[in-house]
């Protein structure tokens, strides 16, 4: 048990009921993948497993019509997993989608490091002025420097991103789980400085914001 935390009698029911709920419902298995990564360590195939399930399942089905304002020639997803928010978003708006990801194990159209100044400076290369540039649970993983200058690329881009709300219900679990393995919430203030971005937000927890 983490020193920072400790579960109340009422957190540990609420968790074996929904456990229980989860080991016969049809989300078993990707639930236990979950369960898995928060538990035994950090193990990606089943966070993206079970990301992907959420926002195929919760999310896309929401997403509100000022998305489509103005012209999108293509979807462009940076870290991008499994891509089920860029090709979720390219198969509705009928676009090209082009995923990147540092990982080579996601099979990303692209391979390159946001974090380097040749992965920006490929990004700037491949990136259309009319692509609407999409990124699910990847600005905590990077130092908010490389945040900074990935925006000012982005600037002329509509921009679409989701991240946990760390001031809302579960932020607090949020980040005390995420920080442990170096994740980290700089990128917040450099969006509040960051001006002229044409951004939507999603909050898992809450819906979509402009």
């Amino acid at each position: 048990m983490s020193s920072q935390t400790t579960l109340t009698k009422q957190e540990v029911d609420l968790l074996y009921h929904l456990l229980r709920k989860a080991a016969v419902s049809s989300e078993r298995d990707v639930i236990g993948k979950l369960a898995k990564h928060l538990l035994q360590g950090p193990w990606y195939k089943g966070l993206l497993s079970f990301s992907s399930w959420y926002g195929r399942t919760y999310l896309l089905e929401r997403i509100p019509w000022h998305v489509w304002e103005g012209e999108v020639s293509r979807v462009l997803e940076l870290g991008a997993g499994y891509g089920w928010l860029g090709k979720g978003l390219s198969k509705k708006l009928k676009v090209p989608y082009l995923s990147v990801d540092k990982r080579k194990e996601n099979k990303p159209h692209i391979v390159l490091d946001l974090e380097t100044w040749a992965g920006i400076e490929k990004l700037c290369a491949i990136l259309g002025r009319e692509d609407l540039v999409v990124m699910s649970d990847l600005l905590h993983c990077m130092e908010p420097g490389w945040v900074l200058e990935l925006m000012d690329v982005l600037s002329e881009n509509r921009l679409l991103i989701l991240e946990y709300d760390v001031q809302g219900e579960y932020g607090e679990s949020f980040v005390q789980q995420t920080s442990q393995y170096g994740c980290n919430f700089g990128y917040l203030d450099v969006l509040k400085k960051t001006k002229g971005l044409s951004t939507f937000y999603i909050y898992p927890y809450k819906g979509w914001y402009r």
